[in-house]
């Protein structure tokens, strides 16, 4: 239901897993099966920031943050880095879109700290698509940062992230990442072109 909700352009099938998720909730705890709880309201966040990207205002990318925060309560890096990463990688994304639609430095910040310790764990060859996802987000954060900035450097920071996500030869079979990445770095580029004749001048 998800993944049909995430392709699909209408909102219903992102509502009915929203409410789908938040009923296993009702019988579902974290005393009984701490596991489960977690990736449930893991995939409630992700439902949710689904439906928050598609509408303005930041209510709901606000309730899909405490969603992933709920489950890094249990998903912990220690015992199971991987799941702990996608969680930590999906609040850094969750906390990006917030910063940008806010126009917060702060919370730009914040999502570059999450994304970054993320990627501590999570690599191209353990989690090749979560990991590009980080990065994708962890550029966007930067050129968003740099773009609020004077200089160069958070731009060049960005593009160097965006470099690496092209160069993974595991994303062959993801073209959609390939080419996020592709229009970033195209972004980011002419921001930096931008920022040095300014500076030039």
């Amino acid at each position: 239901m998800l993944s049909l909700g995430a392709r699909d352009r209408h909102s219903e099938p992102l509502e009915d897993a929203v409410s789908a998720f938040r009923s296993a909730l009702e019988e579902s705890t974290r005393d009984r099966a701490p596991l489960e709880w977690a990736e449930t309201h893991n995939n409630l966040g992700t439902a949710v920031l689904l439906l928050g990207e598609r509408e303005d205002g930041t209510a709901r990318l606000e309730d899909a943050a405490g969603e992933f925060r709920v489950a890094l309560e249990v998903w912990r890096r220690d015992s199971m880095p991987l799941r702990w990463a996608t969680a930590q990688a999906n609040l850094g994304t969750t906390v990006r879109m917030i910063g940008e639609r806010e126009g917060r430095a702060g919370r730009l910040e914040e999502a570059v700290a999450l994304l970054r310790t993320a990627l501590e764990e999570l690599t191209p060859e353990r989690a090749s698509i979560v990991w590009a996802k980080a990065q994708l987000n962890l550029g966007i954060a930067l050129r968003v940062l740099g773009e609020q900035e004077s200089g160069t450097q958070r731009l060049r920071e960005a593009a160097a992230v965006f470099d690496a996500v092209l160069a993974a030869a595991s994303l062959q079979s993801a073209p959609g990442l390939t080419q996020a990445a592709l229009a970033e770095r195209e972004i980011t580029l002419t921001a930096i072109a931008r920022r040095t004749d300014d500076l030039a001048v």
